[in-house]
């Protein structure tokens, strides 16, 4: 509860929008496995946040990544999925759809806050960052998750 209390606060505050073309936020977050993944050592990605482990929209979205991800790795692309879930809930969202990708654990919202998606229901907004280089080349606001590989594979292509 505190941790919620304290992502509703910072939804408040005015934080910027990460934009195209800007260098990537630092973070330091853990994945389902409790194993820390650093902003620093993410050259050339795909970070998709997310509003909640478990529900239709984000399991649609995750397994569409999950069902694409070869292409993506051909493009050198990785996945990371972000919510403001616990690592525990991402640990059971990544097991129970046999997810070949990282999903981090952002509790305390954090990273959603630096890359301005952080709603005021202190859930991440449906937003994704294309990363290459260690830079934003592209931002995809509130995605349908209906579309969201088939939009990302087509700017990609």
């Amino acid at each position: 509860m505190k941790q919620f209390i304290s992502r509703i606060k910072k939804a408040f505050s005015s934080s910027p929008r990460v934009e195209e073309i800007e260098k990537l936020p630092g973070f330091e977050l853990e994945n389902q496995d409790g194993e820390i993944v650093n902003s620093k050592d993410i050259e050339n990605a795909l970070l998709y946040f997310y509003p909640k482990s478990g529900t239709s929209g984000c399991t649609k979205q995750a397994c569409d990544l999950r069902d694409s991800i070869e292409e993506f790795s051909d493009l050198g692309v990785d996945v990371y999925g972000i919510s403001t879930d616990s690592v525990e809930k991402q640990k059971e969202f990544h097991e129970e759809n046999n997810l070949d990708f990282d999903v981090l654990a952002d509790p305390e919202g954090l990273a959603a806050e630096r890359f301005g998606v952080l709603t005021k229901a202190g859930f991440a907004e449906r937003t994704s960052f294309l990363v290459k280089n260690g830079e934003i080349v592209e931002v995809f606001r509130k995605v349908d998750p209906e579309n969201h590989v088939k939009q990302v594979l087509e700017y990609l292509d």
